[in-house]
């Protein structure tokens, strides 16, 4: 990254910036968009993939830490009621950025190609890793993934930072 401790701070102030901005516009987004319905096959999917997000977590850290929950309730903290309430939220606002950025997409006419996948697939997942990559999530999530990052960095490039 660096040969000298001057460039190395650079680096960190630059890499730091990014990420403040990523958040930022990510965060803008959310708060600042409104959904009049959701679509529900989409928030069931996306409700689905947080309880299993949670249960992998679970049981990975009782795994790892053996046995460090006696249950899953106690992992999370929450009553089951409690639990439901969560992951409607969550999912509703990561619901609300996903369709915010896709009718960003199709205003700007920002669209993603064979080549966007590629770089995205590159890029979150190692260089060459674009077959096993799309073999194991497929290409209408890698296609979703990489628009969301063309146009976060449509944002990023057309922010006006004061």
């Amino acid at each position: 990254y660096a040969t000298t401790i001057d460039e190395y701070r650079k680096y960190l102030n630059d890499k730091n910036f990014e990420s403040r901005l990523q958040t930022y516009v990510e965060n803008y987004i959310t708060d600042n968009s409104t959904v009049s319905k959701y679509p529900k096959k989409y928030l069931n999917q996306l409700k689905a993939l947080k309880k299993y997000s949670d249960q992998s977590s679970f049981e990975y850290m009782n795994q790892m830490y053996k046995q460090m929950y006696p249950d899953f309730r106690s992992y999370i903290g929450k009553t089951d009621e409690e639990y439901e309430v969560s992951v409607n939220e969550s999912c509703e606002v990561e619901a609300r950025k996903y369709l915010a950025l896709q009718a960003i997409a199709e205003n700007e006419n920002i669209t993603v190609t064979e080549d966007d996948i590629r770089a995205f697939c590159d890029q979150t997942y190692g260089e060459g890793a674009f077959d096993s990559t799309m073999e194991t999530y497929g290409r209408k999530y890698l296609a979703q993934k990489a628009l969301q990052n063309l146009v976060y960095s449509y944002l990023k490039d057309n922010a006006t930072i004061k």
